[in-house]
């Protein structure tokens, strides 16, 4: 898939499997909350919320529903492949915020990370270490306003020939 690759911007937007699985990594561990002030005083699910208050959203919570995801326990990048069926799926990502004040650098993050992903899986052969915990006994745990694993996720990289 990468080996041969044109690693240009304009290569780069020809591999569309890992854009697929930015966005399947980013659904599986959102890693962020999103705070937002109420900007004046409504109800939601019959919790009142006041002007000025701050309301956080954890995109996890949508990430990881079967209202909204099938099977959302399992890493399957296709769900984001562009296929017409997976749309549903891709209106309810929310891995760089949502709206008017979600990240301003998606497209570029999005460039940046599938070009470092590209140039790892062309030069080396990733391997999940000792003590890495199995993608369906992988914990996650809140520090701050962050999420982060529970257990270290060792990996070796290995030069391809």
């Amino acid at each position: 898939m990468v080996k041969n690759a044109d690693l240009s911007y304009d290569g780069l937007k020809k591999i569309k499997l890992i854009d697929a699985c930015i966005k399947e990594t980013r659904r599986l561990f959102t890693f962020i909350a999103l705070l937002r002030e109420a900007d004046h005083d409504c109800e939601v699910a019959g919790v009142k919320i006041e002007k000025g208050n701050l309301v956080m959203f954890l995109p996890s919570g949508v990430h990881k529903s079967r209202e909204f995801y099938e099977e959302p326990e399992k890493f399957n990048p296709h769900r984001f492949d562009g296929n017409e069926s997976n749309t549903l799926q891709d209106d309810y990502w929310f891995g760089f915020g949502i709206g008017p004040r979600s990240c301003p650098a998606t497209r570029w993050a999005f460039v940046a990370i599938k070009l470092f992903i590209a140039n790892v899986i062309k030069k080396y052969e990733i391997i999940s270490g000792e003590g890495t915990p199995e993608l369906a006994d992988l914990k996650m745990k809140f520090v701050g306003k962050q999420v982060k694993t529970t257990k270290p996720m060792n990996i070796r990289f290995k030069n391809r020939i």
